[in-house]
């Protein structure tokens, strides 16, 4: 998708976001590949970074942190668009991290097709912050599960990217 195609929009509800931003440049993962037949390696590099063309402030939208450890178990929850609500956020309170496996989390959230992008939070008593965000399923055991990647690694490389790959000021 090219950067000019796509708007931030936060806190987006019954069709109005609190703030919207447009996106200039985009980060991901040299190691993801979408039609890759490794299936661990793709779920674990499915994320990308955005720079806006403008900050949110913060008494707008409150930002969140990022989990600074990966999860191998505990509760977690989860809002998302899924499909037939891309206008209005579901949100799943409670659900569990089931395991992790080099990079990526399953979990049994109950989501659906176009919740993928969605944050699962991890809340530490007042603290909320993300520890993953939602790629797909697959079946574990026989079972679907929601799967994730673990963030911290991630996010670091994708910054460091963002900064390395931005674009000066032109001179005139």
């Amino acid at each position: 998708i090219a950067v000019g195609a796509l708007t931030f929009r936060a806190g987006l509800r019954d069709g109005k976001a609190e703030a919207e931003r447009a996106v200039t440049q985009i980060a991901r993962s040299d190691a993801y590949d979408y039609d890759g037949a490794d299936a661990i390696m793709r779920i674990a590099n499915d994320a990308a970074l955005l720079r806006l063309a403008s900050p949110i402030a913060t008494h707008v939208i409150p930002p969140f942190s990022i989990e600074p450890r990966p999860l191998r178990q505990g509760e977690v929850s989860v809002v998302s668009y899924g499909r037939g609500r891309d206008k209005l956020p579901s949100l799943q309170r409670t659900c569990r991290v089931l395991g992790q496996f080099e990079g990526v989390m399953a979990m049994d959230c109950d989501t659906t097709y176009g919740s993928s992008g969605a944050p699962v939070f991890r809340q530490d008593g007042a603290r909320v912050r993300i520890a993953s965000i939602v790629s797909g399923s697959a079946v574990i055991d026989g079972v679907r599960r929601t799967t994730g990647m673990a963030l911290p690694d991630l996010v670091v490389d994708l910054k460091q990217r963002i900064v390395a790959e931005a674009v000066g000021p032109r001179a005139r």
